[in-house]
């Protein structure tokens, strides 16, 4: 199935983004949905390295910290899917605020946004940050979704339930929480492809 990312983009921006506590004091990092058209439209996905710290072998989103130089929220997720699959910000387009999550743990807030890579050139992963790169069809993703009745409930009414597969795990915690959040807003545009119900 392959999603129409302009259409995309009207829906998320027409969307509330999740809330975030205010009073909360959390570390500010930048997360990247990329979203890259094949047979299928396919979500890009990092595994990341054994030795990257707390998140070690977790399945995410390419990003992280936002630092003091960057601009703002936006250039930190450009900058760091750039170090760490080498996807320039050139080859991303229709780019979109999905909203704010915080970690399991409460320490960090994911600012997330969503674009569109071009995917002409191969990921080129850090290997310091970054074990392996992959792609999984979205479709897949919402099917799963509609399987196992995530659909119509929040993150908090699913609790631990709440994971997607991956081709050497789970995708769980605020990644899994942010595709849940993605699959949500798209739902007019899956619901409308033959391919969704079949």
């Amino acid at each position: 199935m392959i999603l129409d990312i302009a259409r995309l983009q009207t829906l998320i921006e027409s969307k509330p983004e999740p809330a975030i506590d205010s009073s909360v004091v959390a570390v500010q990092s930048a997360v990247f949905v990329l979203l890259v058209q094949r047979q299928q439209t396919n979500i890009v996905l990092i595994r990341r390295a054994d030795g990257a710290g707390p998140w070690a072998g977790h399945f995410a989103l390419p990003g992280g910290h936002i630092e003091p130089t960057d601009a703002d929220a936006l250039a930190a997720a450009f900058r760091e899917v750039n170090e760490e699959i080498g996807v320039a910000q050139e080859a991303i387009s229709h780019t979109s605020v999905l909203g704010q999550f915080m970690t399991l743990t409460g320490f960090v807030s994911l600012n997330a946004f969503v674009g569109e890579w071009a995917g002409l050139t191969c990921p080129t992963p850090n290997a310091a940050e970054v074990a392996e790169v992959f792609e999984l069809p979205l479709i897949d993703l919402w099917q799963h979704s509609l399987s196992n009745d995530f659909a119509c409930k929040d993150a908090e009414q699913i609790g631990p339930r709440l994971v997607f597969p991956a081709p050497a795990g789970d995708i769980w915690g605020v990644t899994a929480r942010i595709i849940h959040h993605l699959l949500h807003v798209a739902t007019p545009l899956f619901e409308g492809s033959d391919s969704a119900r079949s």
